[in-house]
């Protein structure tokens, strides 16, 4: 039987989870991470992506995932991040439209100025964030 481990999930305007979870599937910012109990104290920078906590008690709770940082203590690892979005409240149709949105945005320059780096980080940002909300609510087998 796998070691249980508590895991929270905070975000500025909630908490969102906090309970037992026998592993975790985290976004970290160079790819995928897995984390299960008596793991080393960890510090790691977390990436947009989908978030799988496997429930102490059985099931499978999953989580799109904005950029942020989680923290491995004593057997307690949380996940401070911007937005904590369940896959299960996620809408197809508007996170396809998102997604042409960002698109159409990185195609168009009304200005006719030279965008910023910055401002061309922020389109990619919403682009790779759409794209993991479509999977994420594609993989659900419904068409919501």
């Amino acid at each position: 039987m796998a070691q249980r481990f508590q895991c929270r999930i905070v975000t500025p305007s909630a908490e969102v989870f906090d309970g037992e979870v026998n592993y975790v599937d985290m976004p970290a910012w160079d790819g995928q991470m897995g984390v299960m109990s008596s793991r080393a104290p960890l510090l790691v920078e977390l990436g947009a992506g989908i978030l799988r906590l496997d429930g102490a008690e059985g099931g499978t709770r999953s989580y799109v995932l904005r950029e942020g940082f989680a923290q491995m203590d004593d057997d307690c690892l949380t996940l401070l991040t911007e937005v904590a979005e369940p896959v299960e409240s996620i809408d197809l149709a508007e996170a396809e439209q998102s997604l042409a949105s960002a698109n159409a945005d990185l195609l168009s320059n009304s200005s006719g100025h030279l965008r910023s780096p910055e401002a061309i980080e922020e389109i990619a940002n919403r682009q790779r964030i759409a794209r993991q909300r479509i999977a994420a609510a594609r993989s659900r087998g419904d068409r919501r």
